[in-house]
């Protein structure tokens, strides 16, 4: 009798412990990151430029972020799995021109929507490509 209630409930609490690790997930999503790695910049321009990926949720809209490279407002849609999976979509920025960040921008907002996986290791959101290419970003936030 003890074997058989064993087999019942050890299924019950896998499924409840993935449960709760894909809320802390998202949980651990919710924050303003500071891009520190991305392509060929150099950490002290994405640094000067204030570079972030804001995934604190707007509650006027679901799934709805915003980013900054040092210049436009950037905002997109990004949908977040429990298994790791990230889609970037209905990417777009204001329209200012400012002389020296424009690259960044570009290459963000381009580099942005192949991104397909992400991870959360020690205060760190890495995003990727599947191609080799990352996208790293930290947080002060707990």
């Amino acid at each position: 009798m003890k074997s058989f209630a064993m087999q019942l409930l050890l299924p019950l609490m896998l499924i409840l412990m993935m449960n709760c690790n894909s809320q802390h997930n998202k949980d651990q999503l919710q924050k303003q990151w500071s891009l520190i790695s991305f392509s060929d910049f150099d950490k002290t321009l994405l640094t000067k430029n204030n570079a972030y990926l804001n995934l604190i949720p707007k509650e006027s809209a679901e799934n709805q972020y915003s980013a900054y490279m040092g210049c436009n407002n950037l905002f997109l849609t990004a949908k977040f799995d429990s298994k790791g999976n990230v889609e970037f979509s209905d990417i777009g920025a204001t329209m200012m021109y400012c002389e020296n960040n424009m690259e960044l921008e570009k290459n963000f907002i381009s580099q942005i929507a192949e991104m397909k996986s992400y991870r959360i290791e020690n205060q760190r959101l890495i995003l990727a490509d599947g191609q080799g290419n990352e996208m790293i970003f930290t947080t002060s936030e707990k």
